[in-house]
């Protein structure tokens, strides 16, 4: 048996480190961030199928999960006072409707997908990202929370509202992107009942994920013709992003 040679295994060490240090720099100068400990960034961009210990079984602790869960909070807390400085004149419940719509998981996979956020995620061989961007679904959204929360940690409350609104929801944006009337479902229920006399009809058919980040699926229909699906962390969530393909679809149809 051919003994392996110490000194070519360093230097393969050696270059995937450089390979993680470049792929890591090119990431913080999107953010614009240069992040304190770097175990931290490295932890909020591994999925944990990229974990197994050496019996088989994920080692979930050392993925994004937990920072993921932190992320969400720091996210929804930039958010809603970034809503309340730029629009003092609202209510509650338009202030909400803005929100909703800004944290939704489909709003994030945007905002993931316009930083190139997938070239820098580790995945085990079961969840390949591939080469198209729009791929990873909820994961993207997963990521971009959990580098939120990672920039918390890692520089505080300050520097993580710098990256949330500056480089990763675009504050320009939060303003002007997403009208507080535009809720979907309740265009598409006056465009059903303005055209074909109807109401739509939501039905959830999937739900995935823990308890603490559960992910919903639902499908829209017009009498029993499927109009659209959409996925939220929320039955509502879901059922807007439904309601949203379902327009897009009808718009086409046009």
């Amino acid at each position: 048996m051919e003994e392996s040679d110490p000194g070519e295994s360093r230097r393969d060490d050696a270059r995937g480190h450089l390979r993680g240090l470049a792929s890591r720099n090119g990431l913080e100068e999107r953010l614009g961030y240069r992040f304190r400990d770097p175990d931290l960034l490295e932890r909020a961009l591994t999925h944990p199928s990229a974990l197994h210990g050496a019996d088989g079984t994920a080692l979930s602790s050392l993925s994004y999960e937990r920072l993921e869960f932190l992320g969400d909070a720091v996210i929804e807390l930039v958010v809603r006072e970034a809503l309340l400085r730029e629009h003092p004149e609202e209510d509650e419940g338009r202030l909400s409707r803005r929100k909703a719509d800004i944290v939704s998981s489909a709003n994030l996979q945007r905002r993931a997908i316009g930083s190139g956020l997938s070239a820098f995620i580790e995945t085990g061989p079961s969840l390949a990202l591939g080469e198209d961007p729009s791929q990873g679904g909820s994961v993207l959204a997963d990521v971009l929370e959990a580098l939120a929360g990672a920039v918390y940690l890692d520089g505080g409350l300050e520097s993580a509202r710098e990256v949330i609104e500056e480089k990763i929801l675009e504050p320009a944006r939060l303003a002007r992107e997403i009208s507080p009337d535009s809720d979907p479902k309740s265009r598409l229920q006056e465009l059903c009942v303005a055209n074909y006399g109807m109401l739509p009809r939501y039905s959830i058919v999937s739900r995935e994920g823990p308890d603490h980040q559960p992910s919903y699926s639902a499908v829209v229909f017009l009498s029993d013709r499927p109009l659209g699906q959409g996925v939220g962390r929320t039955k509502r969530q879901a059922h807007q992003e439904a309601a949203r393909c379902a327009l897009e679809r009808l718009e086409t149809e046009d």
